[in-house]
């Protein structure tokens, strides 16, 4: 029982940013990320010419990454209310405006202030590719490219940190990828930061190609020697957040479980209205069902068992100090809340040192404005 339980909760891992600042020389990041400042020359070369400001662009990497808590999604709404599980009674959020109206377009498709992080397509075109207040998951990947096509070239890094570094990127990376398959399927494959003269039209991959693509940089990640199983206990108040093995596990198996379900794997396509353009070309379903598609999600589950096993058991499920009502409410709040607990295999922390429930938009679950179903209610009888 308990491990399915803990099978459980790989699969509903939440996916964590940290966010990191430091007194160090100055250098414009975020919205004027690679600009030229007057009488300096912002760009890669300076960007790769000390381990300071890589560091930078490893924390903005870290900053793309999605959770429903950040209150810069409120203008967007919650992922979760697109399932069973959650409704939206906003009416003025993404969610009440295009999904649950059916007018969602590539044209509206980022409605605006910081909710790009769950977007795909840059508010106001290419000139706002370095705002962050209009920033979609490609600026998030074409981040990763950068530190991996360059971070070899830091002269004041040493090979073990550059190593780290790039395990780091390939995950975040991958996890901005199931951003996109959750909503889309199929994605353009980008494996290095495109150059100003290269023809940014990339085609649409299949659905079987891009988890290829993903389940590849995770597992270059999982094999990477540096990267670690978990944050030491001693380094959880500087580096609680920071992606690990253990994250990169939990990603693949989320992710595999997600493209197993009947969305992709069966025999027939989940949708049948016209157009049926992607539907043909494989982008929103595998065309068959495979079994074998199942076995990869128990291999990837059983490969964290084992790894963590190897590794202590340092991830557990929280246990109720007290078998009663208040206990068992303390030991749920923990494993999302507290920081460096040890059964999120990765912490979201929109600012430093603040907790998951701290992110949350204001009020929304609190006040009724995202709202739990009945069928989700019917899970969970009163035994």
């Amino acid at each position: 029982m308990k491990k399915r339980n803990s099978i459980k909760s790989i699969l509903l891992l939440t996916i964590i940013s940290f966010v990191g600042v430091a007194c160090v020389d100055k250098i414009k990041f975020g919205n004027a990320f690679l600009e030229k400042a007057p009488g300096e020359d912002v760009n890669e070369d300076v960007i790769f010419s000390k381990k300071v400001y890589t560091d930078y662009l490893l924390w903005q990497c870290y900053e793309g990454l999605f959770t429903p808590f950040k209150n810069c999604y409120a203008g967007n709404g919650q992922f979760e209310t697109l399932s069973d599980i959650m409704h939206s009674e906003e009416g003025w959020d993404s969610m009440g405006r295009f999904h649950y109206t059916g007018v969602l377009s590539a044209s509206n498709a980022n409605p605006g202030w910081l909710v790009a992080r769950a977007a795909y397509i840059t508010s106001g075109g290419m000139e706002n590719m370095s705002n962050t207040a209009f920033r979609c998951i490609w600026t998030g990947i074409r981040d990763c490219c950068l530190l991996l096509d360059n971070v070899d070239r830091v002269p004041d890094m040493t090979d073990a940190e550059k190593a780290r570094y790039k395990a780091e990127a390939k995950v975040i990376m991958a996890s901005k990828y199931f951003d996109g398959i959750h909503n889309f399927g199929g994605l353009p494959i980008v494996d290095h930061a495109l150059a100003a003269d290269e023809v940014l039209e990339k085609p649409r991959s299949t659905i079987e190609e891009t988890v290829t693509f993903v389940v590849r940089l995770l597992d270059e990640a999982i094999a990477e020697p540096e990267l670690p199983w978990n944050i030491p206990t001693s380094e959880l108040a500087t580096w609680a957040g920071r992606v690990t093995k253990a994250s990169a596990l939990g990603i693949k198996a989320k992710l595999l479980n997600y493209v197993a379900s009947p969305i992709f794997n069966s025999d027939t396509p989940y949708c049948v209205e016209e157009p049926q353009e992607a539907v043909n070309a494989l982008q929103v379903w595998y065309g068959n069902y495979d079994v074998k598609r199942w076995e990869a999600v128990v291999d990837a589950c059983e490969e964290f068992f084992r790894m963590n096993s190897a590794n202590g058991n340092y991830y557990q499920l929280e246990e109720a100090t007290t078998p009663d009502e208040a206990g068992y409410r303390a030991a749920f709040r923990k494993a999302y809340r507290a920081r460096g607990n040890r059964e999120s295999l990765l912490e979201v922390h929109d600012r430093v040192y603040m907790l998951e429930w701290d992110n949350q938009p204001g009020g929304f679950w609190h006040d009724g404005g995202i709202a739990p179903t009945l069928e989700w209610m019917e899970m969970f009888p009163w035994a």
